[in-house]
């Protein structure tokens, strides 16, 4: 069974007033095609959400919602999402630059169905990715799904 819930973000990533990140849409599903360490299809569960990036500002940030940590009310925490599977969303976000994606954490203790609420983590700064003195911001934001 897939599941999607739809919250908004929207807000959340804010320098100034202007830039934002819109309602996402988010699944969990315990039949999700996968792979084992030897490269076999196996079935597995995942925790996926979408994200739309915009930059209504003048200026750059730099954020990187691919990277979240996860952690699930199952009691599994998750520091890295599947990159391979993932949509490219991090890095330098220039003005007028809108980046929309699915971010994929497969879960190592299955029992996607039965979270009830997720806690995603990232982190932003205002500039580009070399200017490291701008403005950071860490992002915590929980989701209920039940």
């Amino acid at each position: 069974m897939i599941t999607f819930f739809k919250h908004s973000l929207e807000g959340f990533l804010c320098f100034g007033k202007s830039s934002q990140l819109s309602p996402c849409p988010l699944l969990k599903c315990d039949k999700a095609p996968g792979y084992d360490e030897e490269g076999n299809e196996i079935t597995t569960s995942v925790v996926g959400v979408k994200f739309q990036i915009e930059n209504t500002t003048n200026g750059k940030f730099t954020t990187y919602p691919d990277q979240a940590v996860l952690v699930t009310s199952t009691g599994e925490q998750i520091d890295m999402p599947d990159m391979l599977v993932s949509d490219p969303l991090g890095g330098e976000i220039d003005k007028g630059v809108i980046k929309e994606g699915d971010v994929i954490w497969y879960l190592q203790r299955g029992n996607a169905e039965k979270i009830e609420w997720i806690k995603l983590k990232w982190t932003a700064h205002v500039g580009g990715e070399d200017e490291l003195d701008g403005e950071m911001k860490e992002y915590e934001v929980e989701l209920k799904l039940k």
